[in-house]
C-alpha cells in the first residue's frame, strides 16, 4: 500500500525535528539543576572550642562537653598502644 507523495519524508522530518528539541532540551537540564540544588546539602559549620588531652603517645583533641568521652579514648588508645608494643 502506497501512501500519499512525500508523507515519509514528512514524519523522518517532524521525528528528526523532534529528537533535535529534545536534545537541545535536555542540554540545559543540568545547567538548570546545578543552579538550583548548589549548596543545599553544604555541611553547615558552627564554632568548636577545641580542647586536648596529651598522653605519653597520643594528643587527642575534642569539643568541650566531650571531656569523659575523650578520657575514656585516651584510656582506651594507651591500653591498645601497650598492648600492640608488646607484641
Amino acid at each position: 500500500m502506497k501512501g500519499i507523495a512525500g508523507v515519509p519524508r514528512v514524519k523522518s522530518l517532524i521525528t528528526t525535528l523532534l529528537i533535535i528539541a529534545a536534545a537541545e532540551l535536555s542540554s540545559h537540564a543540568p545547567v538548570y539543576a546545578q543552579s538550583t540544588t548548589f549548596g543545599k546539602n553544604k555541611i553547615q559549620y558552627h564554632d568548636f572550642d577545641w580542647y586536648y588531652i596529651q598522653t605519653t603517645h597520643f594528643d587527642l583533641y575534642f569539643d568541650r562537653g566531650n571531656e569523659g568521652l575523650a578520657a575514656f579514648a585516651a584510656d582506651a588508645a594507651e591500653s591498645a598502644y601497650t598492648s600492640i608494643s608488646r607484641n
